[in-house]
């Protein structure tokens, strides 16, 4: 402390000690001033090799959490601003309200701490990726990741999933083919995936892949400066992976939202194509109508005349499941039962009849129950508000932008979350599960596509032309 003062009285007295000291002074914040501008520039990478942390949280790793707001700082001190604007933020800003409440009542914060950690990651990214260059390159690479995440998902998909037989439409043997070298796998319910999560999971990256696909042959799309790793056979490979799996998987409601959103894809590009799926659809309304409710649950959810693993719900189960979920929030409505606390409040609270005491009721088997058992009311608002937004932000960048590259990244994205929206009608992937990253990837390059075609960033792109 001496030593400061003296040295402090020495720079006031000399001119040439106050000169050294100044110069040491600047030296340092411009050597701060880099690392920070590099942490800024590396903020993505930064989040991803901290992904297992919040993929497998553990209370004495909550210090992680941490560099988030760290990171964030720095972006507000290097580029003068926290983040580029977009129609998401309000609603993310909902959301992690009411996660917060959520967590905070929950009865057992180490069931919950899993959940919060994987929303946390995942909003993480969704601002690291809108606040990042806005290039066509960057974006193809931002796209380019999407697909190899799903392709990783497909991959451990096949080694570590449980897999149904026996009442669907695959035979049995196809299974026995299959390697399990996947066994007691972290932070699942029973040491094993259901193939319904992997269903689902899928549901959001086989529409984007196959819309990327479909459109590389555009010449517009390839005419801009896209990877040279972006090539028809990897992505083409990519599709038939993820595809595959997703066959494998025999979650009909997977499925139906894949097909849904793959005939949106030809009704959106092809005139013709219109007035044909628009008969398709008028017919499968008729035969809905014929079969009746019961038996369209049936076909969507299974009925319990086949033969399911433990874990699976028929059409009648999930229809209870329904139930208890709705006693949930009449009686929970402005803060959920507590993250991820479904299970064990259910069983305590609202005992089942038609379902087994042994199942494991992970998610409330439909995405806007779960979101609204999970959140409450306020968070369903929310949850609802961010798909309004995707929606909005697709169909303008279609419409208005130049670009082929957004036109087709936009769309990709925006029919990915559709499927995976239908698919959650009679199933769900709750809020911070392991695969919900592609999600919030998914948003944030709708962001930075918003941003870029709307000005937002100075200088890119030209502009927007008029809606078509």
């Amino acid at each position: 402390m001496l030593g400061g003062v003296a040295v402090s009285l020495a720079a006031a007295l000399d001119p040439e000690v106050r000169d050294t000291f100044q110069n040491s002074v600047s030296s340092n914040f411009n050597r701060l001033e880099s690392i920070a501008r590099w942490l800024v520039a590396k903020e993505i990478w930064i989040l991803l090799l901290l992904g297992p942390l919040f993929l497998l949280p553990r209370r004495s790793f909550s210090v992680v959490f941490l560099a988030i707001p760290i990171l964030w700082i720095l972006r507000w001190r290097v580029r003068g601003r926290l983040t580029r604007r977009t129609p998401f933020d309000w609603s993310i800003l909902g959301l992690l309200v009411m996660l917060g409440v959520s967590f905070l009542v929950s009865a057992d914060l180490d069931r919950s701490l899993p959940k919060l950690a994987g929303v946390l990651w995942g909003v993480a990214v969704f601002y690291a990726i809108v606040n990042r260059a806005p290039s066509p390159r960057e974006m193809a690479w931002i796209a380019l990741g999407i697909v190899g995440a799903g392709g990783l998902v497909a991959l451990v998909g096949l080694a570590g999933t449980q897999w149904i037989t026996g009442g669907k439409f695959l035979p049995d043997r196809i299974y026995s083919l299959l390697p399990r070298v996947l066994l007691n796998i972290p932070g699942t319910a029973q040491g094993w995936i259901h193939p319904n999560e992997v269903g689902g999971s899928l549901a959001l990256i086989v529409p984007f892949a196959f819309v990327v696909v479909a459109s590389y042959w555009n010449d517009k799309t390839k005419s801009e400066s896209l990877p040279r790793i972006w090539n028809w056979w990897l992505l083409a490979a990519a599709l038939v992976l993820t595809t595959g799996v997703l066959v494998l998987s025999q979650s009909r409601s997977a499925l139906f939202g894949v097909v849904i959103s793959v005939a949106l894809y030809f009704a959106i590009r092809w005139r013709r194509a219109r007035w044909v799926i628009a008969a398709v659809a008028v017919g499968a309304l008729i035969v809905f109508a014929v079969l009746g409710y019961d038996r369209l649950g049936d076909l969507l959810a299974g009925s319990s005349s086949e033969s399911t693993a433990v874990g699976t719900l028929d059409f009648a189960g999930r229809q209870e499941v329904w139930e208890r979920a709705l006693y949930a929030i009449q009686d929970f409505p402005f803060t959920g039962v507590g993250l991820n606390m479904f299970d064990p409040v259910s069983k305590v609270l609202y005992p089942y009849f038609l379902v087994s005491p042994d199942a494991v009721l992970t998610h409330a088997h439909d995405i806007y129950l779960q979101v609204t058992v999970d959140l409450g009311i306020p968070g369903l608002v929310a949850y609802i508000a961010l798909l309004s937004a995707m929606a909005y932000m697709v169909i303008d960048v279609w419409l208005h932008s130049p670009s082929a590259l957004f036109r087709t990244l936009a769309l990709a994205a925006g029919l990915g979350v559709f499927a995976h929206q239908v698919f959650g009608f009679t199933d769900a992937l709750g809020l911070g599960v392991k695969p919900g990253i592609i999600l919030w990837a998914m948003l944030g390059l709708v962001g930075l596509i918003w941003a870029s075609a709307n000005n937002q960033i100075p200088g890119f792109p030209e502009g927007k032309k008029p809606g078509i």
